[in-house]
């Protein structure tokens, strides 16, 4: 995700990304949710709730898949429509 932020940023300096730009680094932030998303699928906050941890994790894990499965589909439909990146800015 900082990576894409920070290529945006410097895109931002020197005009509008060309479409094949914006189409790779959504396919690049795409892969990288999905290796995120895999990551998250080993944590078990409920067991270590069970062992005494605040369920506060519990919670927090949930959010933090909801929030990488939007972002996912979010770099999917921009991959599948770049020229759209300029509305989104």
């Amino acid at each position: 995700m900082l990576f894409f932020s920070a290529v945006l940023l410097q895109a931002q300096g020197t005009g509008v990304m060309e479409d094949w730009q914006v189409r790779e680094m959504a396919v690049a932030l795409e892969k990288h949710s999905r290796a995120v998303d895999a990551l998250l699928a080993q944590l078990k906050p409920e067991e270590w709730a069970a062992q005494g941890s605040p369920e506060l994790y519990v919670e927090q894990l949930k959010q933090t898949r909801q929030f990488n499965t939007y972002l996912t589909q979010r770099a999917q439909a921009l991959a599948e429509t770049p020229a759209k990146l300029s509305v989104a800015l």
